[in-house]
């Protein structure tokens, strides 16, 4: 028997969008139709029509569909079919033209887990069922709306739905730190945004000259603020007003020696440096008026002339994305995090005041692990004595975790500390090692261009005063030394969190920030879960944590007393739970895990269980019933709700039958994705 027939759900790191992990098997496929006359060929039968013996409701055929008017400021039905499966996950379109007004889909009779406004032209939505009807209701008052070429097809496939509701950090896979977002096209084409031909829309600022020099700007300056603008007909009107955009633009000197530049949208603006050297800058504002794009010198100045190039302006897309992480270079990995806070407030800007710098100061504009020029320089002073940055940020008891970038310049060694030298880590920057640790545990992840991401973990049991705090060593490793008022060590992005480990960076500016957990999840799969026999696979990078429950992949019915959990308990333990009707039909709990990639199958058959841990059968159990299975959480428990996976995730397959012992052995002791492409038959790109 071929794993590669059996197989039916493979998810590994690989394409995504806003909410959606994509899997690698099955190929997506639609189902046949499940909507009666959605095309309004001739009339208006089959549908129920709600609303049309009120005087203020109208629904009528016409020859470019069903045409809904209404005045009334009541939540009014329009039309309906009672045409799903619960359970089932579909696939709907429909085009809506507009007169006035807006309307709805809505599934079920209380339509709250699923209902959209429908924008003018195509609509497109995937949803699961919660039972038979869909039906159209209407959003506002004072609707003329017609509805055409309504379609709803079953839909089959394993990408994961992708929960979080907030932005978050990963390691891309040239090795930057950056958030995780989708980007759609540049507002700015052609001339407005390369300036290959021309100067396009873009028009003088106070008295600037504009010219088209080669495929670039030139701006030329006079002594009042001056610089460059792009007419508002081409940007914020356009909708973008309130939404997060990324301005991207080469900047550079000519024959001026200005270098305070500012990148203005709307009513929001960042300040960038620039330098005699084509350099690409960034920002990310979100405006919320309408105006148009600036860049221009901050204040009056000198005379001279600036260039402009390659400018894009980008909505950008933060929340639910999934993140592929590539910490650590090769093969990357989806990560999945508990919800965190970091409590540093001022995460990158260590000038600011927040921050207390003893026997030692910053200096700004270095490049830092994200690629822009917010890095730091802590440097020592000439005293005899410790030379640190730290701030006091909580006073209590519990589990506690310190983060900080950090890359060697004349000194190599630093140390983290609670606080406490109770609590502290000594690191080798030179060599990406740890001197020592007392009191708490470090770890040390080597990142691009000599950076390190430095972390240190620690517990107490009374109340005291909880701090970031970074020394520069000496060469010998002193704390405490006489410093020589140049040498120093490059810092960027700390962070402080509540947790017996350090997780991803979550960037501050004045406030905290939380994160919220990831949460991927996939229902009405039924047909893709085995549902008298099975087996599931998971591949994750797994470092041990206390008083935490982690989930590492979870099964569930229709009802909560069905499902297949696999989880960590607060002793590093894999625990293995199925229930049938609430039930326990198979329970297992491992021995201690420690750190290290860990393979985990588990099979199951009526009165035949099995469970495998990298090739090695751990667990057999002669005696259960298995559930009726429909839904499938990775990284989450659908049992609780508390339970999440903090692990690397490399892949996730299932399969609709218990496979052999043999073929367990296989599958868990493969050693990376080549080797299982080459045993399911996968073709590598």
């Amino acid at each position: 028997m071929s794993l590669l027939d059996d197989v039916s759900i493979v998810v590994t790191p690989n394409g995504y969008k806003a909410g959606t992990l994509y899997g690698v098997l099955p190929t997506a496929t639609l189902g046949s139709e499940q909507v009666t006359n959605g095309d309004f060929a001739t009339n208006l039968d089959s549908w129920g029509i709600a609303g049309n013996s009120d005087a203020d409701h109208t629904v009528t055929w016409t020859s470019q569909g069903a045409r809904y008017q209404s005045t009334t400021t009541s939540p009014t039905l329009l039309l309906f079919q009672n045409t799903l499966t619960s359970g089932k996950t579909y696939k709907f379109t429909v085009d809506i033209a507009y007169t006035s007004g807006t309307i709805k889909l809505q599934t079920g009779s209380g339509g709250s887990l699923f209902n959209p406004t429908l924008v003018e032209g195509t609509n497109t939505f995937y949803f699961t069922a919660s039972n038979t009807q869909f039906l159209f209701i209407r959003s506002s008052a004072n609707v003329d709306v017609l509805i055409d070429n309504v379609s709803i097809k079953e839909w089959t496939s394993s990408d994961m739905d992708v929960t979080r509701a907030t932005a978050a950090t990963r390691v891309d896979e040239n090795g930057l730190v950056n958030y995780a977002e989708v980007l759609k096209d540049s507002i700015l084409t052609g001339n407005n945004s390369t300036f290959d031909t021309g100067i396009g829309d873009w028009v003088t600022y106070n008295g600037a000259t504009l010219t088209h020099s080669t495929d670039k700007l030139e701006v030329t300056l006079v002594s009042a603020e001056s610089g460059a603008t792009i007419t508002t007909n081409t940007l914020i009107s356009g909708g973008q007003a309130g939404k997060l955009l990324k301005i991207s633009a080469d900047i550079w000197r000519g024959t001026t020696t200005d270098t305070a530049f500012k990148i203005y949208i709307g009513n929001v603006q960042e300040d960038v440096t620039i330098t005699n050297t084509q350099t690409n800058y960034v920002v990310y504002l979100t405006p919320s008026t309408t105006s148009g794009l600036f860049i221009y010198r901050a204040g009056s100045g000198n005379t001279g002339t600036f260039y402009v190039d390659n400018v894009k302006v980008e909505e950008v897309t933060r929340n639910n994305v999934p993140r592929i992480d590539y910490t650590g270079g090769g093969c990357p990995h989806i990560l999945a995090e508990p919800q965190r806070t970091n409590l540093i407030t001022y995460s990158e800007d260590f000038s600011n005041s927040y921050w207390t710098k003893s026997g030692a100061s910053v200096t700004s504009g270095f490049t830092s692990p994200s690629a822009t020029n917010n890095a730091f320089k802590l440097v020592e002073n000439t005293s005899n004595s410790n030379h640190q940055v730290y701030r006091n940020t909580i006073t209590t008891t519990g589990s506690f975790s310190n983060t900080i970038f950090v890359k060697a310049a004349e000194r190599s060694k630093i140390r983290l500390n609670s606080g406490s030298s109770s609590e502290s880590v000594s690191f080798n920057l030179s060599n990406g090692t740890i001197i020592s640790q007392t009191g708490a545990t470090g770890k040390i992840v080597s990142m691009l261009n000599g950076w390190y991401k430095c972390t240190i973990s620690w517990n107490v049991t009374s109340v005291a005063a909880q701090y970031l705090l970074l020394g520069i060593l000496d060469d010998s490793g002193n704390a405490s030394y006489t410093g020589n008022g140049s040498s120093g060590v490059y810092i960027w992005g700390a962070q402080f969190e509540v947790g017996s480990y350090p997780t991803s960076y979550i960037p501050t500016s004045g406030s905290a920030v939380t994160r919220n957990k990831d949460v991927f999840t996939r229902d009405g799969i039924g047909s893709l879960i085995g549902q008298t026999e099975g087996t599931i696979f998971v591949d994750f990078d797994y470092t041990p944590h206390s008083l935490n429950y982690e989930s590492i992949v979870s099964l569930q019915g229709t009802t909560s007393a069905q499902y297949l959990e696999c989880y960590f308990n607060s002793l590093n333990k894999i625990n293995v739970g199925i229930y049938n009707g609430g039930a326990v039909q198979l329970s297992f709990v491992s021995a201690t895990q420690t750190a290290g990639n860990k393979k985990i199958a588990i099979a199951y058959k009526a009165n035949d269980f099995a469970i495998y841990l990298n090739g090695t059968q751990v667990h057999t159990d002669n005696s259960g019933s298995v559930p009726l299975l429909s839904k499938l959480g990775l990284g989450s428990d659908f049992a609780s709700s508390n339970y999440q996976l903090s692990q690397p995730i490399k892949q996730l397959q299932v399969y609709k039958t218990a496979l052999t012992d043999l073929q367990i052995e296989s599958i868990t002791s493969w050693t990376s994705f080549s080797e299982m492409a080459n045993a399911l038959n996968y073709t590598i790109y």
